[in-house]
């Protein structure tokens, strides 16, 4: 058999701030929190309670105590820390610098970046001691670069490469420009 356990007096201006959380509430684990002390107020006990809001009745009581010791704040979502962040500003400029570069320019044998050539480049040029292709995904989505946007460059030993590959492009323009439609 539990005891049965009830919030406290309830103030005034507890009572219409869980009215006005009730009814802007985003969080719906806020929303219930409010009701259930709101309900256990007006003289819901703690069998009644879970029975209402389908909480086990040692969910009821932890709401209820926490109501009782910390106040209205106990209703609201608790920030939680997480794992600290790894890559930092510095990490995240020097990732997005090194999309900017030509991979060839680099000395690597190919002609575009992936995200795992850039981790695997990152990593070669210890900008990280470890990061996961998705880490540097994140880094490039928040900076604005996507892998539809990945640069590629063209290159060739030919020493008029530049002037032939301005003029097939003027001249693919010109003949659009020109075309009867």
């Amino acid at each position: 058999m539990h005891k049965k356990i009830f919030v406290r007096e309830l103030g005034v201006a507890e009572i219409e701030e869980l009215k006005v959380v009730m009814n802007t509430a985003k969080s719906r684990k806020t929303l219930r929190r409010a009701q259930v002390i709101l309900a256990s107020g007006q003289g819901m006990d703690s069998k009644q309670l879970s029975e209402t809001f389908h909480y086990t009745q040692r969910n009821i009581a932890t709401i209820i105590n926490e109501f009782n010791e910390v106040g209205i704040q106990s209703i609201y979502p608790k920030k939680h820390t997480g794992r600290p962040a790894t890559i930092t500003k510095n990490h995240e400029t020097q990732l997005v610098e090194l999309t900017k570069v030509s991979p060839r320019a680099l000395g690597y044998p190919f002609n575009s970046w992936t995200l795992y050539r850039l981790r695997a480049a990152a990593i070669e040029r210890e900008i990280f001691l470890e990061v996961s292709h998705m880490s540097v995904k994140r880094v490039l989505k928040a900076a604005g670069i996507s892998l539809q946007r990945t640069k590629t460059w063209k290159e060739s030993t030919d020493p008029a490469f530049e002037v032939k590959k301005n003029t097939s492009r003027n001249s693919i323009t010109q003949t659009m420009v020109n075309m009867p439609g």
